[in-house]
Protein backbone atom coordinates (compact mmCIF):
# COMPACT_ATOMS: atom_id res chain seq x y z
CA UNK A 1 0.00 0.00 0.00
CA UNK A 2 1.48 3.32 -1.05
CA UNK A 3 0.17 6.31 0.92
CA UNK A 4 -0.03 9.73 -0.68
CA UNK A 5 2.30 12.40 0.71
CA UNK A 6 3.01 15.96 -0.37
CA UNK A 7 6.05 17.00 -2.40
CA UNK A 8 7.18 19.04 0.62
CA UNK A 9 7.12 15.93 2.79
CA UNK A 10 9.29 14.04 0.30
CA UNK A 11 11.66 17.00 0.02
CA UNK A 12 12.10 16.93 3.81
CA UNK A 13 13.51 13.38 3.71
CA UNK A 14 17.22 12.96 4.29
CA UNK A 15 19.53 12.54 1.30
CA UNK A 16 19.78 8.74 1.54
CA UNK A 17 15.99 8.35 1.47
CA UNK A 18 15.60 10.79 -1.41
CA UNK A 19 18.21 9.05 -3.54
CA UNK A 20 16.94 5.52 -2.92
CA UNK A 21 13.20 6.25 -3.06
CA UNK A 22 13.56 8.19 -6.31
CA UNK A 23 15.73 5.42 -7.81
CA UNK A 24 13.23 2.71 -6.81
CA UNK A 25 10.27 4.69 -8.12
CA UNK A 26 8.62 4.83 -4.69
CA UNK A 27 8.75 8.64 -4.53
CA UNK A 28 6.78 8.92 -7.78
CA UNK A 29 4.26 6.32 -6.60
CA UNK A 30 3.76 8.25 -3.35
CA UNK A 31 3.02 11.47 -5.22
CA UNK A 32 0.53 9.72 -7.56
CA UNK A 33 -1.17 7.58 -4.90
CA UNK A 34 -4.86 8.10 -4.23
CA UNK A 35 -4.68 6.50 -0.77
CA UNK A 36 -4.78 9.03 2.08
CA UNK A 37 -3.37 8.35 5.55
CA UNK A 38 -6.95 8.02 6.85
CA UNK A 39 -7.79 5.47 4.13
CA UNK A 40 -4.66 3.50 5.03
CA UNK A 41 -5.60 3.52 8.73
CA UNK A 42 -9.05 2.17 7.88
CA UNK A 43 -7.58 -0.60 5.70
CA UNK A 44 -5.01 -1.56 8.34
CA UNK A 45 -7.69 -1.70 11.04
CA UNK A 46 -9.86 -3.88 8.78
CA UNK A 47 -6.95 -6.26 8.06
CA UNK A 48 -6.11 -6.54 11.77
CA UNK A 49 -9.76 -7.26 12.54
CA UNK A 50 -9.79 -10.03 9.93
CA UNK A 51 -6.60 -11.54 11.36
CA UNK A 52 -8.03 -11.34 14.88
CA UNK A 53 -11.28 -13.05 13.82
CA UNK A 54 -9.37 -15.81 12.02
CA UNK A 55 -7.21 -16.35 15.10
CA UNK A 56 -10.29 -16.55 17.35
CA UNK A 57 -11.82 -19.06 14.96
CA UNK A 58 -8.59 -21.07 14.97
CA UNK A 59 -8.49 -21.03 18.77
CA UNK A 60 -12.14 -22.17 18.89
CA UNK A 61 -11.41 -25.06 16.55
CA UNK A 62 -8.30 -25.97 18.50
CA UNK A 63 -10.12 -25.79 21.83
CA UNK A 64 -12.96 -28.11 20.84
CA UNK A 65 -11.59 -30.34 18.09
CA UNK A 66 -7.83 -30.63 18.46
CA UNK A 67 -5.59 -32.14 21.10
CA UNK A 68 -4.99 -29.70 23.94
CA UNK A 69 -1.24 -29.11 23.28
CA UNK A 70 -2.08 -27.34 20.00
CA UNK A 71 -3.42 -24.34 21.97
CA UNK A 72 0.16 -23.48 22.84
CA UNK A 73 0.85 -22.99 19.11
CA UNK A 74 -2.18 -20.86 18.17
CA UNK A 75 -1.62 -17.77 20.34
CA UNK A 76 2.01 -17.19 19.26
CA UNK A 77 0.84 -17.19 15.61
CA UNK A 78 -1.59 -14.34 16.40
CA UNK A 79 1.18 -12.37 18.13
CA UNK A 80 3.60 -12.94 15.24
CA UNK A 81 1.03 -11.75 12.68
CA UNK A 82 0.39 -8.58 14.68
CA UNK A 83 4.12 -7.85 14.98
CA UNK A 84 4.61 -8.50 11.25
CA UNK A 85 1.87 -6.03 10.33
CA UNK A 86 3.38 -3.43 12.65
CA UNK A 87 6.82 -3.84 11.03
CA UNK A 88 5.38 -3.41 7.52
CA UNK A 89 4.14 0.12 8.23
CA UNK A 90 6.63 2.70 7.00
CA UNK A 91 6.27 6.34 6.04
CA UNK A 92 8.47 8.94 4.40
CA UNK A 93 9.29 10.56 7.74
CA UNK A 94 10.65 7.36 9.31
CA UNK A 95 13.71 7.15 7.07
Amino acid sequence: MVIRQSKECLDDMNEWCQVHHVASGLAEQVLKSEISERDAEKQAAYWLLQIFILCLYGMFIALFYAPKPILVLVLPVHICLYVHVQECVCDANSC
